[in-house]
């Protein structure tokens, strides 16, 4: 079975070295991708954009704050 392209809070939260609340202030800054809503109660990540950050987040940074 292939990957959703959406990562859950809970995958995040797995594979991201950083504390939900810092994860949200950096994504109000544009230096960690920004969530979106799934449900009423429930927000997902694009895996891409995720393992992208995680791979290299000042190179990840540099892409998506320039394109503004």
């Amino acid at each position: 079975m292939s990957e959703s392209p959406i990562m859950t809070e809970l995958e995040v939260r797995e594979r991201v070295p950083l504390s939900r609340s810092t994860r949200w202030r950096q994504e109000k800054v544009g230096r960690f991708p920004r969530r979106f809503q799934i449900s009423a109660r429930k927000v997902g990540y694009h895996r891409t954009e995720v393992e992208d950050w995680l791979r290299d987040p000042a190179a990840w940074r540099h892409r998506h704050v320039g394109a503004k």
